[in-house]
């Protein structure tokens, strides 16, 4: 009997963020960093069913993860004063990194005890003799899972930012600064480091979504504005990055989506009829043919009208840290965006 079964599966992911004191262990400088992480989670609704359940479980497990990730992780802040990273701050970054590793160790590991038993109890019924040679393969299995485990503790103890010190270290993208107590007001502000100057061609920056935040002006014009009009582009599976952007901006944004788009479209057409006519197709081929090419041609050109008419792309970054490396088309908007998430 065949049993079809199907289920929708419910994301969603959690952001948030505390204040981290640390006091280093070469000068006893006090200082401080805004740590933010995401926490993830999932949920399978079966047959559709049980949707506000299966949103409510996953909501649940992106809050646990998320607690365990900001209680267990770090992020490599140097002192302000010697440079010198702190070890349970390096111990806690390299908690987080390569973590898809040992999550696919862990499956791999729990696929193997899956089939070791049910080769054991099948193999072990029918021939008993043959059970040590059948279960090579369950072991194989554990092998892998522990092969992985040990590459990525391999890849973590690589990370070792204090090899050149007294020399400032080599931070990852978006790594925040370090802040000091004020001794007037007791307020928190960012320690005065040497910072490099801006490169007057920039046109991207590194963003870490819960820690940093938009200066409200115009991605194109640079005039005040609110987030209203704002272009959305999709960071993650459930997360969004909303640009500023005026009320002018966003309708010319859309001109030129519109105009990108029917001129791709007509690129299609022309590059599907080049195709198919040489080839005298019947007219049941033909129509086949026709309606598959240009459904592909006008699924690639809405994605690239799209991604031609966004005021920023996603160039990189760092998903496990919240950090993405967006770049712009307005280099000046870059720059101010640059010495906002520096102030």
């Amino acid at each position: 009997m065949f049993v079809h079964y199907h289920a929708k599966v419910i994301n969603a992911e959690r952001v948030g963020g505390r204040l981290i004191r640390v006091a280093c262990t070469r000068c006893g400088c006090e200082y401080f960093y805004k740590f933010t992480r995401i926490g993830v989670g999932s949920a399978q609704a079966p047959y559709g069913l049980g949707v506000d359940r299966a949103t409510r479980k996953a909501n649940e497990k992106a809050q646990k993860d998320l607690d365990r990730r900001l209680g267990s992780e770090a992020e490599l802040v140097p002192c302000p004063k010697c440079n010198w990273i702190s070890d349970e701050l390096v111990a806690g970054f390299r908690r987080g990194r390569y973590r898809d590793l040992g999550d696919a160790a862990g499956l791999i590991a729990a696929a193997g005890v899956v089939v070791g038993v049910i080769l054991g109890v099948a193999i072990g019924v029918a021939a008993p003799a043959a059970l040590p040679y059948v279960l090579i393969i369950p072991a194989g299995f554990l092998l892998a899972g522990g092969g992985l485990l040990v590459l990525r503790n391999w890849l973590r103890g690589r990370i070792r930012p204090n090899q050149d010190h007294p020399l400032p270290p080599k931070l990852p993208p978006g790594s925040p600064p370090a802040l000091l107590k004020d001794p007037t007001s007791g307020s928190l502000i960012p320690a005065k480091l040497e910072q490099p100057a801006l490169d007057a061609s920039q046109d991207w920056c590194d963003f870490q979504i819960g820690r940093h935040s938009w200066p409200l002006l115009c991605c194109g014009c640079l005039q005040p504005t609110t987030l209203d009009l704002g272009h959305r582009m999709n960071v993650t599976k459930t997360l969004r990055l909303t640009i500023p952007r005026c009320a002018d901006c966003a309708h010319s944004a859309h001109q030129r989506y519109r105009r990108l788009l029917w001129n791709a479209v007509t690129v299609g057409v022309l590059a599907t009829a080049a195709v198919v006519l040489p080839f005298n197709l019947g007219w049941l081929e033909f129509g086949l043919v026709s309606v598959g090419l240009l459904i592909v041609s006008l699924v690639v050109s809405v994605i690239v009208a799209r991604k031609m008419a966004a005021p920023a792309k996603i160039a990189g970054g760092d998903r496990s840290r919240g950090v993405v490396r967006l770049r712009f088309r307005n280099a000046d908007y870059a720059r101010a965006v640059a010495v906002r998430l520096e102030a």
